[in-house]
């Protein structure tokens, strides 16, 4: 899997995550039950390991590949 914004957001989709607001290129996303997670825009690059891991530990899923 590909580390860049396209396949964290589809990731993220699949698991019921869903955006409930962009400003600039911070997204902002949030499922029932779970607080609010930011994660920012990256156009064509991938995002950083200590970025992943961070996400992993708040939404609980699998990012890195």
């Amino acid at each position: 899997m590909k580390n860049n914004y396209r396949a964290i957001q589809r990731k993220l989709s699949d698991n019921g995550w869903k955006c409930i607001r962009i400003c600039g290129s911070t997204y902002q996303y949030t499922k029932p039950g779970e607080p609010v997670i930011v994660i920012p825009y990256f156009q064509n690059k991938s995002y950083p390991d200590e970025l992943l891991t961070f996400l992993e530990h708040q939404t609980r899923l699998t990012l890195k590949s």
